[in-house]
């Protein structure tokens, strides 16, 4: 069995400023074990045989899942390793007048920042006025919660 060494991950943050790129600080279980500075949005996405660990150490992180397969996946996990969702609340409502409120902001942002053939998938991801997100939770196809979970013994 291969000795497992203790690495001060607050040492390697300090080794470099590039956000966005991961770095490899060691290997665990044959799998790499990664660390990367993060700012503003982080588009979701997957890895088909390797599952990622999000581990704060300055910040915060908002994850957002969309769809009710997820949703309803991630209530039997919250469920599975001892929480009691204690309520669900639709605030679909709210987040859509949030929305409204800075529509024109992440427009402007995203037509600053972002290359023109990719700008439509920006504010769609965005959940932009005349989106197929944006016009998905008017129509109530994609709704958001609030969770309050309780850990029982």
């Amino acid at each position: 069995m291969q000795e497992i060494k203790p690495i001060n991950i607050m040492n390697k943050f300090s080794l470099f400023n590039e956000l966005w790129t991961p770095k490899i600080i060691g290997e665990l279980n044959n799998q790499y074990v990664k660390i990367c500075k993060l700012k503003d949005d982080f588009v979701w996405h997957s890895h088909k045989n390797e599952d990622e660990l999000f581990l704060v150490f300055k910040g915060t992180l908002v994850i957002d899942f969309r769809n009710q397969k997820t949703m309803t996946e991630l209530e039997n996990i919250f469920i599975s390793v001892g929480f009691k969702i204690i309520s669900k609340r639709n605030i679909t409502k709210q987040v859509l007048e949030a929305l409204d409120m800075i529509n024109e902001s992440k427009k402007e942002k995203i037509n600053q920042l972002v290359p023109k053939s990719i700008r439509r998938s920006f504010e769609t991801f965005a959940g932009v006025q005349g989106t197929p997100v944006y016009q998905a939770f008017v129509e109530e196809r994609l709704q958001y919660y609030c969770y309050q979970l309780k850990k029982i013994s």
